[in-house]
């Protein structure tokens, strides 16, 4: 997705279990980046 973008993306797993992603590029990419993560893949679980 961020590569899309034309972002710059770069995750790191925490060990909490959790993902940190620093991102960069356009404002509204980052923002259109930033609601993918929130929603997640349809089959993911919560």
């Amino acid at each position: 997705m961020a590569s899309r973008l034309g972002d710059h993306a770069q995750p790191e797993n925490l060990p909490d279990g959790s993902v940190r992603i620093v991102v960069s590029g356009m404002v509204a990419a980052v923002a259109d980046f930033r609601r993918w993560c929130e929603q997640g893949p349809k089959l993911a679980q919560a």
